[in-house]
C-alpha cells in the first residue's frame, strides 16, 4: 500500500475528514488532499504529527509493512527491531572422516 492510500485508510480509521486532520496538523484540507493523492509530500515534522497522532512509528507509516526485513538477520515487528544472530559453529573434530 503506498503513502497516501495508507494516510487515507488511517485518517477514516479516526473517523476524520480532510479538513479536521488538516486544522490537528495545521495544514489545508487542499493539502491533506494532495498527500492522499500523492501530489505532494510531507515534511518532517508534519510526518512526525501525523505518526504521533496515528499512534503508529514513521517505519510502518512511511513504509508500509510491520513485518519488513531491513538486512539478512535485523527484522522490524511489533514496533521493534529483533536481531536474528546468524552464524555457524565449526567444530574442530569432524564427526564422520578425519580432519
Amino acid at each position: 500500500m503506498n503513502f497516501g492510500k495508507r494516510l487515507m485508510e488511517l485518517r477514516k480509521k479516526k473517523g476524520l475528514s480532510q479538513e479536521q486532520l488538516g486544522e490537528i496538523i495545521n495544514v489545508t484540507r487542499q493539502t491533506i488532499s494532495k498527500w492522499e493523492l500523492e501530489e505532494s509530500s510531507p515534511d518532517m515534522d508534519k510526518l512526525i504529527a501525523l505518526s504521533e497522532l496515528f499512534e503508529i512509528s514513521l517505519d510502518e507509516f512511511i513504509k508500509g509493512d510491520e513485518n519488513q526485513k531491513y538486512s539478512n538477520n535485523v527484522y522490524y515487528t511489533n514496533s521493534r527491531f529483533i536481531m536474528i544472530p546468524n552464524y555457524e559453529y565449526k567444530s574442530k573434530s569432524m564427526i564422520f572422516g578425519s580432519h
